[in-house]
């Protein structure tokens, strides 16, 4: 799927494009994955994911991934780590629904904070699942191992002198892993632990899976 819309403004022309692989578990084994793509002057946004293994079902992943992906481009996920790495968790709850699953997230927003000078915010994060299926002990079952990479980039103000003293904006970026540990108890709950050792913080978050 894509699209183009035009405006009168030519800052505001936006191009999209969502393509992937719809399909779960085949003999080819080749992973299911998708890709989302939103650009304008001086903003481009992307998610994307991959998902391995014979538990691989792609629809439903691909679906939350679809509908808000693209709405949360300039809401939610701009914000702050912290509040990103919550919302991620959201999107990719269904991380249980394959063996292996992969999801990146990238956007930038030119902004122009001295006249004449692009400066950029924005983020790149990449998640990465590893789902047990088959491991269980007593109400423990299904535990998963992941793995966050986070990349903030904002402008910051510094002084230079050359040779008198003068304002100048930069852009600076902020590196950061994190680790998570999950299990689900008694089929009901999901139980995650994060830990990110740059800085010293610890998530914890609680599920409830609803069955019909």
């Amino acid at each position: 799927l894509g699209g183009y819309i035009k405006s009168s403004n030519k800052n505001e022309d936006t191009r999209s494009l969502a393509v992937g692989r719809w399909a779960p578990f085949r003999p080819d084994m080749l992973p299911s994955g998708f890709f989302i793509w939103k650009h304008r002057d001086n903003f481009d946004f992307q998610l994307a994911g991959a998902f391995w293994g014979k538990k691989n079902i792609f629809v439903r992943p691909a679906a939350i991934g679809m509908t808000r992906g693209i709405f949360i481009s300039s809401a939610a996920l701009s914000y702050n780590s912290k509040l990103r790495q919550t919302q991620m968790m959201t999107i990719t709850d269904d991380y249980r629904n394959a063996d292996i699953s992969l999801f990146y997230v990238y956007m930038n927003q030119g902004i122009e904070m001295i006249p004449g000078q692009i400066n950029n915010v924005g983020f790149r994060v990449v998640q990465l699942y590893k789902l047990f299926d088959k491991t269980k002990f007593s109400i423990l079952s299904k535990p998963v191992i992941g793995v966050f990479y986070n990349e903030e980039t904002e402008p910051k103000t510094k002084m230079v002198f050359n040779p008198m003293p003068t304002r100048q904006v930069i852009d600076k970026t902020n590196k950061f892993w994190s680790y998570q540990l999950g299990v689900t108890v008694v089929d009901r709950f999901v139980f995650n632990v994060i830990n990110s050792p740059e800085n010293s913080e610890w998530t914890v978050a609680l599920s409830y899976i609803y069955k019909k």
